[in-house]
């Protein structure tokens, strides 16, 4: 992809062309709209995924900005999502804050290069068994990392592995703190009724207030409870300060810490990158499938390969200023276009709001109780399940296809999302290459089913037709070889094989030396073959492999069926004559 290319496909480019003022007025009341979101769950993101809040919030300014200038669709709100929480977390508890900025500019400059080498339709290849399956996962594992909060207990069993996540829940249930269940209990509440009161309206922002007041009330008579600001500390000019600072995120390199000693190693970069691939992976499924959904709402198109160019571009500038892993975030994006949004300008107003509330309502944001930020992520988690979605698809899938969600499902709660998504992806391979092997048949006709001898009126003694049905690789080329039994018993009066290969689409290489010793091995008999019906791919892979009138006599190639015959009459006529 040419640069210039890739600038004239820039949406923000496209729709700033006759920008008219009404578009204006809803872009900035769904930039706002999505601003109320995206200032706490970005907040809740960040504390999930091992940071100070402040990070996420970083992500979503930063890389919000740039996705939406430089990105491939309309109407995508990029920032910090819960689908890369199970991968950001080991990566922050191993190696920290600068592990994570650096992983997430490894995954930027694979998401730059996957949309310049022209690869945002091969994301579509993945399939939705797996999607579905660890995207159910993510929101299991979510859901079990918000209890500690959410309980208002610090768990003393550390680990990110499925036992040790159950150990440390099974203690602190035993620690609750009664405030931090009650504020998290009555955030669960609000979040789940008033969407059904204000409709239209998110409650988001409401709810949270709510949750504030509840807590002053609470502090009032004396209860104590977990607050972002008893929480969480930064350090400035040498001094420690409490919460989180209202100053704008400063410029410095991801890899190095706050007194600007750098961790940037061969070794750190061979251990970040497998994990910066899955972070792009995901990055590209989540973005491009986001966008999808905003076409179907908007009767728009997005531009794979551009989105991906500019995913990449936001999360190699992000780390810079402190943030980290960002992708196309759905539900934001669904409540944007609900909300009116016409343009990108929509998801740069969004992330300049949560610039000026970072810088100017920060004291009101030192003050959530962490447990409403914890249920604000159970709300997230439930809505990532999506189990009305799964109830409607389950009764209809395969039972190929239900194997492999429930193991991606499975492996993603047990182990961690890599290994789910690496297993999901072999075992759907596995299972469609013997669907298509099934589909491939190599059948010898019969007497009522021959085309080519009965237009010629040929001894049915004389000429042999096989056909060949479906793709002819490596799945299927044990049937091959296993056919030349049938063909061993070949001999006496045949001279010639006719195979039909019209609904052959290509031959692999394993195919193609099954089919080669296949062919040999009729010609060993002192036979003529005809190959009927190839198309061109094929036409030069047997040419390459001397499967040609060219390169072998006793080979012949017809274009139709009644070419073949009369290569066929052909041939007995010169055998007559030879007897």
């Amino acid at each position: 992809m040419s640069i210039s290319r890739y600038i004239d496909s820039i949406p923000f480019i496209e729709s700033m062309k006759g920008y008219r003022l009404g578009f204006f007025k809803k872009d900035l009341i769904a930039g706002l709209t999505i601003g109320l979101i995206a200032v706490p769950l970005s907040m809740a993101l960040a504390i999930n995924s091992g940071v100070a809040p402040q990070y996420g919030l970083y992500t979503a300014i930063v890389a919000g900005f740039f996705i939406a200038i430089c990105g491939g669709s309309r109407f995508n709100i990029s920032g910090p999502t819960a689908a890369f929480v199970i991968i950001l977390q080991p990566i922050t508890n191993q190696y920290g804050l600068v592990g994570l900025l650096t992983a997430s500019f490894l995954a930027g400059i694979i998401l730059l290069l996957m949309g310049l080498l022209r690869l945002g339709r091969m994301i579509f290849f993945v399939p939705q068994s797996v999607v579905t399956g660890f995207s159910m996962g993510i929101a299991v594992v979510i859901a079990l990392t918000q209890l500690p909060d959410f309980f208002g207990a610090i768990p003393t069993v550390s680990g990110t592995d499925f036992i040790s996540r159950l150990q440390g829940i099974a203690q602190v249930i035993t620690q609750a703190s009664w405030a931090d269940v009650f504020l998290g209990c009555t955030t669960l509440a609000g979040m789940l009724i008033f969407p059904k009161i204000l409709k239209g309206f998110p409650p988001h922002l409401f709810v949270l207030l709510l949750a504030v007041a509840l807590g002053a009330l609470l502090s009032y008579f004396g209860l104590e409870f977990r607050t972002i600001y008893s929480v969480f500390s930064y350090t400035l000019d040498g001094k420690e300060y409490v919460g989180i600072p209202a100053i704008l995120p400063a410029l410095s390199l991801p890899w190095t810490d706050v007194t600007g000693s750098s961790f940037l190693s061969l070794k750190m970069i061979q251990d970040l990158l497998p994990l910066s691939f899955t972070i792009a992976l995901l990055g590209a499924i989540e973005s491009l499938l986001c966008a999808v959904v905003a076409d179907g709402m908007t009767d728009t198109h997005h531009k794979p390969n551009a989105e991906l160019v500019g995913q990449g571009i936001g999360n190699i500038i992000a780390p810079f200023f402190g943030g980290f892993a960002a992708t196309g975030a759905l539900a934001r994006t669904a409540t944007s276009i609900r909300a009116g949004a016409k343009t990108p300008l929509a998801a740069i107003i969004h992330s300049l709001f949560v610039l000026m509330v970072l810088l100017l309502f920060t004291p009101f944001l030192n003050r959530l109780p962490m447990a409403s930020l914890a249920a604000l992520l159970l709300v997230v988690a439930w809505g990532m399940a999506d189990f009305r979605y799964f109830k409607g698809i389950f009764p209809m899938m395969p039972r190929q296809d239900k194997l492999v969600l429930f193991t991606c499902l499975s492996l993603t709660i047990i182990f961690d999302m890599v290994i789910a998504v690496m297993i999901g992806m072999l075992l759907a391979c596995a299972l469609f290459m013997r669907r298509v092997a099934k589909l491939t048949t190599i059948d010898l006709l019969s007497d009522e089913e021959t085309v080519g001898r009965q237009r010629v009126n040929i001894d049915k003694s004389f000429a042999l037709e096989y056909r060949i049905t479906g793709p002819f690789f490596f799945g299927v080329a044990r049937k091959a070889i296993d056919s030349m039994a049938r063909l061993s018993t070949i001999g006496g009066s045949t001279k010639v094989v006719i195979i039909y290969l019209q609904s052959v689409p290509f031959i692999d290489l394993s195919g193609l030396m099954a089919f080669k010793l296949m062919i040999e091995h009729i010609q060993s008999k002192g036979m003529v073959v005809i190959l009927s019906g190839l198309n061109n791919d094929v036409k030069k892979t047997l040419g390459k492999a001397g499967l040609s009138p060219k390169k072998n006599a006793g080979i012949y190639w017809a274009n139709t069926v009644d070419e073949a015959a009369e290569k066929a009459m052909e041939c007995y006529v010169m055998f007559t004559m030879i007897k």
